[in-house]
């Protein structure tokens, strides 16, 4: 399985690091590989501090794709 992540939490490559880290969606919590089913979690991250930022990143994310004018239709269609 590829590992999701790079500096700031995001982008896919192939090293898969001895340690990772996942945030659980259900009990708000950074886990490691024997917390809850990969369904109610975001990771795997390299880094517990990545985790723990998951929603913020997120959120951050959501904010940049909802501005993106090549990702929002209704921008696009106002132009």
């Amino acid at each position: 399985m590829a590992n999701h992540t790079d500096d700031d939490g995001g982008g896919a490559t192939g090293y898969v690091p001895e340690e990772q880290w996942w945030f659980c969606l259900k009990h708000h919590q950074v886990e490691t590989r024997e917390g809850c089913p990969n369904k109610d979690r975001l990771g795997p991250y390299s880094t517990r501090d990545q985790a723990a930022r998951a929603l913020e990143r997120v959120a951050e994310r959501n904010d940049e794709w909802e501005h993106d004018p090549a990702w929002n239709d209704d921008e696009a269609e106002q132009q």
